[in-house]
C-alpha cells in the first residue's frame, strides 16, 4: 500500500515513514499494555507515545516518591504524592495527543481481566516484583500473548521475550527456591498484600537502554518482523558486555507441564452484573451447561477455618476482596476453603462475578457433559 503525504513537513511521523518497512497506520491501530510506571515504565511509555502507538494502558497502584525523580524521565518534583499511572498517562498524552493513553490504578495480580488482556497486541513488563510477573505470565500463557519483560539491577539490565507456549515463559526461568517461595504466597491469604519490595539501586541510564530495547522489540512484533522470542537480552553495565541467552522450557514449569492455552471464547447473553445463578441459567440454555468454573485462572474463597480452634469465619469472595486478619483470635492461622465451581446449589449464587471480586471484562468457563465452553459476558 502506498501512502501519499501532501505536506510531509507537517507530518510528525515523516521520518518514521522513511523506514522501508514502517507502517504508521499499523502503529496507530496497535494496543499496548504497560505494567509498572516506574523508571522502566517511563521509558517504555515515552517511546510508545513518540512512536504514535494508538492505545496504551498503564497499570500501577503506587504514588510518586522523591526517589523516583532521579530515574523516571517524565516525573517532576511537583508530582510527588500523585499516582504514578495518572501522571505518566498525562505526560504521554502531552508528548503525542494522537495517542489514547489511560491509567489503571489497580493490582495487576487481581484486577486485569483475561478478556481485556486478550485484546492487547503487546504486553510490556516493567514490574519490580516476582509475584506480579508470575500472575502476568500465567495470563499471557493462557492467551498466547507475547510478554516483553524488563528488569534492572544497578547498572545491569535485561529484556526477556516470552512467547508461550512455543517458548519458555517466566515461570520456566524460576529456580526451585523461587517456586517454593511463590507457592507460599499465592496459596494463602498473604498474597492479598503485595510482595515486599526490596529496593534495588538502579540508574536512569540503564532504564533508558532497557526500556528502549523493550519498545523496539515491540515495534518489530507489531510489524510482524522476527523478534528474539524465547531469549533474554541484556547488558552488564560495568563491563559494557552485552549478552544473549536462550531460555529453555522447564520440565518443572507448572504451566507448560499441566495447562493448555485457552481456546477461542464465545459471548454469553448475560451481564457482568447478573447473579451466578442467572449466568448459569443462560449457559444451560445456550450450551446445556451443568456448572460454571474459573479453575484455570483463580480461586474463590467460600469460608475461613482456624487451624487451631476450628472456628469458621464467614467470607465469600476472591483473595482481592479479603481485608481481614491472617490469624484467628486464638492465635491460629486462617485456612481458606476454596471453590472453583458453581453448580447452582451454592448459597452465594445470588451474587455476581464482579461482586465476588472477579475482574471486569474477564473470561469464564461453562462445563457441559461433552465440552468446556470459555466465554465472556456481554456488556449492557
Amino acid at each position: 500500500m502506498t501512502i501519499r503525504i501532501t505536506n510531509p513537513e507537517e507530518d510528525r511521523y515523516q521520518r518514521l515513514r522513511l523506514i522501508r518497512w514502517w507502517e504508521q497506520e499499523r502503529m496507530s491501530r496497535a494496543k499496548a499494555l504497560v505494567l509498572g510506571a516506574g523508571a522502566l515504565g517511563n521509558e517504555v511509555v515515552k517511546n510508545l507515545a513518540l512512536l504514535g502507538i494508538g492505545s496504551v494502558w498503564i497499570v500501577d497502584f503506587d504514588r510518586i516518591e522523591h526517589s523516583n525523580l532521579t530515574r523516571s524521565a517524565l516525573f517532576r518534583a511537583g508530582d510527588v504524592g500523585a499516582w504514578k499511572a495518572d501522571v505518566l498517562a498525562q505526560r504521554a498524552r502531552d508528548l503525542n495527543p494522537d495517542c489514547r493513553v489511560e491509567s489503571l490504578k489497580c493490582d495487576v495480580r487481581h484486577e486485569i481481566g483475561l478478556h481485556f488482556l486478550s485484546q492487547i497486541d503487546v504486553v510490556f513488563g516493567c514490574l519490580d516484583n516476582r509475584e506480579g510477573r508470575y500472575h502476568v505470565n500465567r495470563s499471557c500463557y493462557l492467551l498466547k500473548k507475547t510478554f516483553i519483560d524488563g528488569g534492572l539491577d544497578t547498572l545491569n539490565g535485561s529484556v526477556s521475550i516470552f512467547q508461550p507456549p512455543a517458548t519458555a515463559c517466566y515461570e520456566c526461568t524460576l529456580s526451585s527456591v523461587d517456586r517454593a517461595e511463590l507457592q507460599k504466597r499465592i496459596s494463602c491469604l498473604k498474597s492479598v498484600a503485595p510482595e515486599i519490595k526490596h529496593h534495588i539501586p538502579t540508574a536512569p541510564t540503564i532504564a533508558s537502554i532497557i526500556g528502549g530495547l523493550q519498545a523496539q522489540i515491540g515495534v518489530r512484533l507489531l510489524h510482524g518482523l522476527e523478534i528474539p522470542a524465547g531469549k533474554r537480552l541484556g547488558l552488564y553495565g560495568l563491563s559494557d558486555l552485552f549478552f544473549d541467552v536462550k531460555l529453555e522450557i522447564s520440565d518443572e514449569c507448572g504451566l507448560h507441564s499441566t495447562i493448555d492455552p485457552l481456546p477461542e471464547t464465545r459471548t454469553l447473553s448475560a451481564s457482568p452484573e447478573d447473579s451466578l445463578a442467572t449466568v448459569l441459567s443462560h449457559a444451560r440454555k445456550e450450551w446445556n451447561a451443568e456448572a460454571l468454573t474459573w479453575d484455570f485462572d483463580r480461586d474463590l474463597i467460600t469460608a475461613l477455618h482456624c487451624t487451631s480452634c476450628g472456628k469458621q469465619s464467614d467470607f465469600t469472595g476472591t483473595q482481592s476482596l479479603y481485608r481481614g486478619s491472617l490469624t484467628c483470635d486464638c492465635g491460629g492461622t486462617h485456612k481458606p476453603e476454596i471453590s472453583n465451581f458453581f453448580t447452582g446449589t451454592e448459597p452465594w449464587g445470588d451474587r455476581s462475578f464482579i461482586n465476588l471480586g472477579f475482574p471486569p471484562d474477564h473470561i469464564y468457563c461453562a462445563v457441559a457433559a461433552s465440552e468446556r465452553v470459555y466465554f465472556t459476558l456481554a456488556s449492557r
